[in-house]
């Protein structure tokens, strides 16, 4: 199992094509449009809240979000305009996409989910691998990865020799629970040797009270009083951070990717502003403060005015004012 992936080496070029065929959206939009977005479990509670505050202000928009397995057969078929997933188009469903509609969907990465792993401050230990992750919280050799109990198994340290790892779980996180079940423990099950508590807050104060403890949480979690752990790669540690999440860098991180079609003769160019303007209120900060509060990773400015002259909102121009 591969748990390193290649990192991008231009975020930006996820960006396929532009929208400058297509006017922004006013405040003084008359025309109804009502499109359907397709987003995958990972996001959909995410895009739920997103999608309530970019209508709050729209009376003659309206966006229903539903829970798509297979997103891109959605938009190929035409019963979603907008998508959002955890991975790129391949180039197959990118060429279905390009036959039926005659041009590509046009992507951005909007966001990214990433997972960090916690341990109390005096703890030795400043970085643990994804395989031994796995044999700490999975159940039955998942990935066929051996069980392990004891830090000294971690770190040669004579200090933890004998000392069990208290390994802490919570299931209430419902994100970050199908996201270990699904990409991490190749779709197993979570040992039952875990201590299982309601929340982070719960795993937090576990943390802090039992120099033995590992835990772990979303990347907004407040854990001043704990120690992050870097993930063992291959290629050296590789800490939490903004970017290597965007870039995929990051072990334990998912980049997403939102899509639009606006190249379906079907649908009005009242249902083609209303998918920009949408994607618009993502990158904005209103958009991006939600995308914080609910533990996914904001965007650095150079994605967001990357996404906006893709969108066709501001001319593409650079330093000095070259375009």
């Amino acid at each position: 199992m591969t748990f390193i992936r290649t990192a991008l080496l231009l975020i930006t070029s996820v960006i396929i094509t532009s929208c400058s065929s297509v006017e922004p959206t006013t405040d003084t939009e008359t025309e109804d449009s009502s499109i359907v977005f397709a987003a995958d479990i990972g996001s959909i509670a995410l895009m739920t809240k997103l999608t309530e505050a970019y209508l709050k202000d729209k009376s003659h928009y309206s966006i229903l979000v539903v829970d798509e397995t297979n997103v891109p057969a959605a938009m190929l078929n035409g019963s979603a305009q907008l998508g959002i997933m955890d991975r790129r188009w391949n180039d197959d469903e990118v060429g279905k996409f390009t036959a039926t509609y005659g041009r590509k969907p046009v992507a951005a990465i909007v966001t990214a989910y990433a997972m960090a792993i916690y341990v109390n401050e005096v703890n030795p230990i400043d970085a643990i691998s994804v395989e031994d992750f796995i044999a700490i919280y999975g159940k039955d050799r998942p990935c066929g990865i051996d069980a392990i109990s004891h830090w000294s198994q971690l770190n040669p340290n004579d200090e933890y020799d004998n000392d069990t790892i208290a390994a802490i779980n919570f299931s209430s996180d419902k994100r970050i629970y199908s996201y270990l079940q699904e990409h991490v423990f190749c779709r197993g099950s979570f040992s039952d040797q875990l201590t299982t508590v309601d929340d982070f807050d719960a795993m937090r104060s576990g943390i802090e009270s039992n120099d033995n403890t590992l835990g772990y949480g979303r990347i907004n979690a407040q854990s001043d009083s704990l120690k992050r752990l870097k993930i063992n790669t291959e290629l050296g540690k590789v800490k939490l951070t903004r970017s290597y999440a965007l870039s995929g860098r990051y072990p334990l991180s998912q980049v997403y990717y939102i899509y639009l079609n606006l190249a379906d003769s079907n649908h009005s160019a009242a249902d083609m502003r209303n998918q920009i303007a949408f994607v618009n209120f993502i990158v904005s900060e209103a958009g991006q403060d939600i995308v914080h509060n609910e533990g996914f990773v904001t965007l650095p400015q150079s994605i967001i005015d990357e996404t906006r002259v893709t969108l066709g909102l501001q001319p593409a121009t650079v330093t000095g004012g070259y375009r």
